[in-house]
């Protein structure tokens, strides 16, 4: 995956950079110590124009077009921490290995959102429900300004947003997972 990642298709001879590659992972491994926060929250309502929680209304036809028909959600933060944003940027004079190490990392934060969507659609069968896939700020109209919410929502992470919408540590991931009744 970090290999497609970078542009290497599947089946192509990748020589050394596999080797690399899967180094970099063992690498964000022994780095990263992921932490995440969750919360389930009744939907409120869903109109053409956004979706409404308990406390929040988010703005996003996109969202609302995937909550559809929900009637809760799960909203989220994980992050894999700040040891991996200083390993990358050590690694400037060497851009390949910081290449193969950042995205070592995005797929280390994308194993974790599909961790936490297991996770969800493990507790809702119970509940009688299904999730549909998760939904993030900078997707479609889910303005990435959302992302203060997310990060004020779940303050004990220490994640932070930065004037530029960056979230810091960077391998970080928000989103909301919504729950459809069977």
């Amino acid at each position: 995956m970090v290999l497609l990642r970078l542009g290497y298709r599947s089946g192509m001879p990748a020589g050394d950079w596999a080797v690399r590659a899967g180094e970099a992972v063992g690498r964000i491994r022994g780095l990263m110590e992921p932490a995440c926060e969750r919360e389930h929250m009744d939907v409120v309502d869903v109109s053409s124009s956004g979706v409404g929680l308990r406390d929040v209304r988010f703005e996003s036809a996109s969202l609302a077009a995937r909550l559809e028909g929900c009637t809760a959600c799960t909203v989220f933060l994980a992050t894999l921490g700040p040891r991996v944003d200083e390993a990358i940027d050590s690694l400037a004079r060497t851009p390949s290995m910081q290449a193969l190490l950042d995205a070592a990392a995005s797929e280390a934060a994308e194993a974790c959102a599909r961790w936490i969507q297991r996770r969800e659609a493990e507790l809702a069968l119970p509940a009688g429900a299904r999730t549909v896939h998760r939904f993030s700020p900078g997707y479609g109209d889910f303005s990435l300004d959302y992302q203060r919410w997310f990060t004020g929502r779940f303050p004990s992470l220490g994640v932070r947003v930065e004037a530029s919408g960056m979230m810091v540590p960077r391998k970080t991931v928000s989103g909301v997972i919504g729950w459809r009744l069977c």
